[in-house]
């Protein structure tokens, strides 16, 4: 099996894409400084992986990402992204706050029971 990923930094406007054998090794290897090329650019998300069968097959998905029409669904999949991400962070706060409204009601109702 290999994998055509894309990889975008979390710190500049940056998007890698790549193909490897095992995907969780060839991160781990961007993130530590391993490649040269990405180096500088670290550290790094994974916004998208295909597995595919063979070396030859990822090559040719490769090479489509980063045709115009690849980039252009790389800009969809990074706005994508970010806005799961940031659904994410938001329900999180909300969250937050649901527990916080309870906590309080919880020590309301200690004083009045302890009364």
């Amino acid at each position: 099996m290999y994998y055509v990923y894309i990889i975008s930094s979390t710190i500049r406007n940056y998007t890698y894409i790549g193909i490897t054998n095992s995907l969780e090794r060839r991160i781990n290897q961007h993130n530590s400084g391993y490649n040269k090329t990405t180096k500088p650019y670290r550290p790094f998300k994974l916004i998208y992986f295909e597995e595919l069968k063979d070396r030859k097959e990822a090559r040719v998905r490769e090479k489509y990402f980063k045709s115009g029409v690849g980039r252009e669904k790389i800009k969809l999949l990074k706005l994508r992204a970010g806005l799961l991400y940031k659904i994410y962070v938001k329900s999180i706060h909300f969250h937050r706050l649901i527990f916080q409204n309870v906590f309080a009601m919880m020590k309301i109702y200690k004083i009045f029971y302890k009364l």
